[in-house]
């Protein structure tokens, strides 16, 4: 199989199911299924084209329901990749399906983060807080956040709501994990600000009481930005080893609260 490989899609209903696609040296898409795990692959010829296939995703209960990204569109499979139908879009880059509503689809192109509610018919953008920048990922955690990373503009995070009328609004404020975690000392937690906002960055041990301040701002203009936390408190007085939590808070957001682990 020679070519670029440039995404893999494993089958969570059937892990058996495997989709890789790229680009060949010809310049023609690069795409091949598995139903071995890997141990032997077909050809999907069903894309034609010569743009190259930039992401995948698999529907979380259906194997033979597959989404593969390419310039010129997000192309849908219902029979296990043998045909493909353009669903719209252009320069998608990547795309994720919400596991909780298999029918919503998100898709992340050179003008931003569009959604289907309908398996990938009917794209509308979904760009409030986020401008236009190009989207090159997507991913979707076990707390209904959709997360957006961008080529120079930083990463971004929604809250997927259920119900009729399903609004994307911004989160002002989005954290990222603590690194290194567990740490010794000087743990870098990095933060985005995505509009205008109050802030309020502290550590809490694990009853809940403040230990540090790290960031206390009553307007922070929109940016990324990195908070520092060197194990001591704010009498400083280094804290004893254990599990901590970092807390940050920002205007019409809940609380963002993660834990972080500090080691002699």
């Amino acid at each position: 199989m020679l070519g670029n490989c440039l995404a893999i899609a494993v089958a969570s209903s059937n892990s058996d199911v495997v989709y890789a696609g790229g680009s060949s040296y010809s310049g023609y898409p690069w795409f091949f299924k598995s139903t071995d795990r890997g141990a032997s692959w077909d050809t999907l010829a069903g894309l034609n084209g010569d743009s190259a296939i930039y992401a995948l995703a698999v529907h979380p209960a259906n194997p033979d329901i597959a989404y593969a990204c390419k310039a010129d569109g997000v192309f849908k499979s219902t029979n296990g990749g043998n045909t493909w139908t353009n669903t719209g879009l252009n320069n998608v880059n990547s795309i994720v399906i919400d596991p909780n509503a298999p029918d919503t689809v998100y898709a992340g192109t050179a003008t931003g983060v569009y959604v289907s509610a309908s398996g990938g018919g009917a794209w509308t953008q979904m760009n409030e807080g986020l401008g236009s920048p190009v989207v090159t990922d997507l991913g979707i955690d076990s707390d209904r956040n959709l997360y957006a990373g961008t080529y120079g503009s930083g990463m971004y995070c929604w809250l997927i709501n259920t119900g009729a009328e399903e609004t994307h609004p911004a989160y002002p404020c989005v954290v990222s994990q603590p690194y290194p975690n567990p740490a010794r000392s000087n743990v870098r937690i990095d933060y985005i600000i995505t509009r205008e906002s109050m802030v309020a960055f502290g550590i809490y041990d694990i009853q809940g009481r403040h230990v540090r301040t790290l960031v206390r701002a009553d307007r922070q203009a929109p940016g990324s930005y990195s908070a520092q936390w060197n194990g001591f408190d704010d009498n400083n007085q280094r804290v004893a080893a254990g599990v901590y939590f970092y807390k940050l808070s920002a205007s019409n957001q809940a609380p963002i609260i993660k834990k972080l682990i500090l080691v002699k």
